[in-house]
């Protein structure tokens, strides 16, 4: 099974993880089984339909949106540490990761 991670998720996590932790990720990147998802002019609009919900809290939530979306395409199921926006993930998470939520 690939691992995705979106673009913005990608850049939201370099951008709090420490220095050291940088060349982790990096090589995780490098490996064939990591998939980088783009944020395209195609991709934009089914992203912003499952923001829709979130009115003017919808930039605070683009990252989850792009990783629900990219995980929805492949049929995979979304890996976080964090808890997901419940107004984005919706119809993303299995029964079992709702219960986590």
């Amino acid at each position: 099974m690939p691992v995705v991670i979106t673009a913005a998720a990608l850049t939201a996590a370099l951008a709090q993880l420490p220095d050291k932790a940088v060349a982790i990720v990096e090589a995780l990147l490098n490996m064939e089984i990591s998939l980088v998802d783009d944020a395209t002019t195609s991709s934009a609009p089914a992203v912003a339909e499952m923001l829709r919900p979130a009115g003017l809290y919808a930039a605070e939530q683009v990252t989850a949106a792009t990783v629900v979306r990219a995980a929805n395409r492949r049929s995979l199921p979304v890996v976080t540490s964090r808890r997901p926006p419940a107004r984005v993930a919706g119809e993303a998470l299995s029964p079992m990761d709702r219960a986590r939520a």
